[in-house]
């Protein structure tokens, strides 16, 4: 379907750096508020929220290394909370091109929600991380 629709998947270009230009950021997660078990039904709602970046790290969240990670806002949010949202990527998308074509990178993985704020993993270091516990994986099979 993806291919169907001139879509193409997340692969490491897409994360390894933003785009200099972007025009929204958004994040996709399935909200806990929204998926609640019904008797023996679990109704699957995923959900996305435009989100505005935060040029600095917001005073509520604990002191971490804030060069690793994403800080935004979620903007226009029906919710109470984003619990459950944690482990959804946050995206970024650029404004088209001449022939309408807009680029979408894998800025973040969303790891912390307090209110409408949210903290995500930068994706260059975590990549980082997997590329390594993959590339020592792969030495210590040989």
């Amino acid at each position: 379907m993806l291919a169907a629709n001139n879509i193409l998947p997340f692969d490491e270009d897409s994360w390894d750096a933003e785009p200099g230009e972007i025009k929204d950021y958004f994040l996709l997660g399935f909200p806990a508020q929204l998926n609640v078990l019904k008797g023996n039904r679990f109704p699957l709602r995923a959900s996305m929220f435009r989100v505005s970046r935060y040029a600095e790290r917001p005073e509520d969240f604990p002191e971490d290394d804030p060069s690793i990670y994403f800080y935004g806002h979620a903007i226009e949010h029906p919710l109470d909370n984003l619990r459950g949202c944690s482990g959804g990527p946050i995206v970024s998308l650029s404004p088209a091109d001449g022939e309408g074509t807009a680029r979408y990178h894998l800025v973040a993985m969303q790891v912390t929600t307090m209110g409408r704020d949210i903290k995500g993993m930068l994706m260059p270091p975590l990549g980082q991380l997997v590329r390594d516990l993959l590339r020592q994986k792969y030495e210590s099979d040989a």
